[in-house]
Parts: structure tokens; sequence; C-alpha cells
């Protein structure tokens, strides 16, 4: 029987960063090729397996280099030339360079925003129904979303089973955690996987390797790049949580490349909230401390009105042994009853700040509304 509805396949943003000449866009080919998803909880098999033997999950690379015209790789770190949005026949302050980058994020998010409704990736589909698209971002639509669709349809052929999970690598510096956080800000719009691999790679290494390059960038670039990075770093930034350091010379190992895609694995099932649902929780977990704390301090009033009474009724020398502990339980007994209205909504208390002392008038306030509740409920019972 046919599946009626077809369900949106999950998807993950995976940032390969760090310096030129690390490595990176190695690591995503052998993450591509050669090593294993842990599909074991996607797939409910319990061995790894290679990424072509996993069904329904299409691994794609996007670097930048293959995006971005050489020339403009070297204006990294400069190059303020004005932008010519041939669009709309306005000029901009913002550098060829930028723009290119800019536009590669806006088109992840328009495959993210495709992949969650189920639409085509066709490049020439696509960018035929994008308006006010200048030159370069229809260069850059046309280019990823080839390559991705050729990726894509690659996976299909090796695998005939519908694409239940899109991996996206994504090969670039990305030197400052501003670069990676707008990716994050585009997984949780959608609600998808998100983290983080970072190469640490020293800087001689880098350079050396960058000098065997056809076109590589300039070696000032490179060091400029290194005393600026800024390292994927959880206690920094907590959204930096699914995020991986790897040694450059250790990258291609099998237990790298195992680590690597149990990251992804778990970033696949614990996608990144949207903005909304994080909002929702975090009100609600903010009025349940609320209540919590005016419960708390309510209850704090009431057992000081049961400790009064019984002490009054004690120094008056009037009740007997048995008659005070019969007070006690009554009055003990009234306490219960107005929490039990305040904790059901039956009455409301006056707003009272978490950290509010008895010397405020906050304090005052809430206490003789307290009080005045417990000496209403004795008198009726």
């Amino acid at each position: 029987m046919e599946e009626q509805v077809q369900r949106e396949p999950k998807a993950c943003l995976v940032l390969l960063c760090g310096l030129p000449g690390a490595g990176k866009t190695s690591l995503a080919v052998a993450l591509m090729k050669k090593k294993s998803i842990g599909h074991h909880h996607l797939a409910k098999n319990s061995s790894l397996a290679s990424v072509d033997e996993c069904p329904g999950v299409a691994a794609c690379h996007l670097c930048y280099d293959d995006v971005i015209p050489r020339q403009l790789e070297m204006q990294m770190e400069g190059g303020e030339s004005p932008y010519f949005n041939e669009s709309t026949n306005q000029s901009s302050s913002v550098s060829p360079w930028k723009a290119y980058r800019q536009e590669i994020l806006r088109c992840v998010d328009g495959i993210l925003a495709r992949l969650k409704s189920n639409k085509t990736l066709d490049a020439t589909t696509v960018v035929d129904e994008l308006q006010d698209i200048s030159q370069c971002g229809r260069e850059v639509w046309s280019k990823i979303l080839t390559l991705i669709q050729d990726q894509i349809n690659a996976k299909k052929e090796q695998n005939p089973r519908r694409t239940s999970s899109v991996v996206l690598f994504i090969d670039d510096n990305m030197y400052y955690r501003s670069m990676r956080h707008e990716y994050y800000q585009v997984a949780k719009k959608y609600s998808v996987g998100f983290c983080q691999v970072y190469l640490r790679c020293n800087t001689e290494v880098a350079v050396a390797r960058n000098s065997q390059r056809r076109h590589g960038i300039p070696e000032e670039t490179i060091r400029r790049m290194a005393s600026r990075i800024e390292a994927p770093d959880r206690q920094v930034a907590s959204w930096e949580k699914q995020s991986i350091h790897i040694d450059s010379e250790d990258s291609e190992k099998e237990t790298t490349l195992s680590a690597i895609w149990d990251l992804i694995t778990k970033a696949l099932l614990d996608p990144v909230l949207p903005l909304e649902v994080v909002n929702a929780e975090e009100k609600e977990a903010s009025r349940a401390a609320c209540a919590s704390s005016i419960l708390h301090q309510a209850d704090q009033s009431l057992r000081k009105c049961v400790t009064e009474a019984v002490t009054s009724a004690k120094d008056g020398g009037l009740l007997t042994r048995a008659e005070l502990k019969a007070l006690g339980s009554k009055v003990n007994n009234v306490r219960q009853a107005v929490l039990q209205k305040i904790r059901d909504g039956e009455v409301q208390p006056p707003p009272l700040a978490a950290m509010a002392t008895d010397d405020t008038e906050q304090w005052r306030n809430f206490d003789a509304f307290i009080r005045d509740l417990f000496e209403k409920a004795q008198q009726t019972r």
C-alpha cells in the first residue's frame, strides 16, 4: 500500500570550518564516499554502514570555493569596491565577495524551504520563480541548485528509495562565530539539524599546503585569519553545543569519520527548535517558576498564621492540650485549603518579585492579602 502523505525529508546543516588548507574539502569527500552514518537510529539497524548503503540518506557537499569566483576570493579581508545590483540599478556598498556569500546563505535558506514543502530543486524552475534577483544571485542559485540536485540524483540512482534525510556539508573557513551563527539561524527557522566540525590545523602547515595549490590565497590572509579565528565553543555560545574539534592530520581516520557521523545523526534526531517554540517553552517555564514561587511564599505566610494562632491560644491558657492539638489540626487544614484555592486560580495574590524581602512594600501587601484569606477561611469553618 502506497503512502498517501509524502513526508518532508529530515535535513541537517553540517558546517566544516577551519583555516584554508586544513583539509575541509578532503574531509567532506571522505565523509560522503568512504565512511559511515550512524543510521542505526535512522534505519533501525544496529550497525554502521557506508552512506551509499543508507536507504534514503542523501549527503551533499557545498563548497564556497566552487561558487565564489576565484578572483573574488583574493578580496577576502578587504576589497570594499561597490557592488552593482543589476536588477534594481542601484549600487551597494557590499563588496562582490560579500555579495556572493550572502547569496549562498540565501540559497541554502531557499533549499531548506523547498525541502520542507517537498518542492522541486530544479535550478531552472527555481531561478525562474525568483523575483528581483541580481546576476550574482542568478549565478549562485543556478550553481548550487544544479550541484545539490546532481548529488541527490546520484544518490537516487544508487538507491531508488525516496530521500528521507538530506545532510548538507557546507565547506568554508567561517573563522568568525557570526558567520556560523547565520546558518544556525537558518536551521532554527526551519527546525532542522545543525552541527559543526572544526579542523584544527597548524598555521605553518596551512600556509605550506596553500602554497602548493594552483590558486592559493595570499599567505598574509591565512596568517591574519589564524590570529582572528573563533573556534566553536559551547562555553562561549550555547548554540554551538553540537560541535566537534578534530586535528587536521586525523581527519580521514575511520574513528574520526565515525565520530562525525555520530554527531550528524544526533543533530538529525535533535533538530534546532524554531524561535517561537523556544520562546513558548521559556514562557511556560517562567510561568511555572513564578507560580511555584507564589505558592511557596504564600505557604510561608500561612505557616506563620498557623503558628501565631496556636501560640496565641496556648498563651491564653484557656485550652487543654487536647484542644490545642485540635486547634492546630483545624488551622493547618485552613492553610491547606487556602493554598489549594491559590493553586486552582480561585484567588489571585498580588504580584511578588522572586527576590522581594519582608521589608518591602510589595511583600507587606502580599503578606496582608494572604493573612486576610486565612482569617476569612477560619471564620467559615
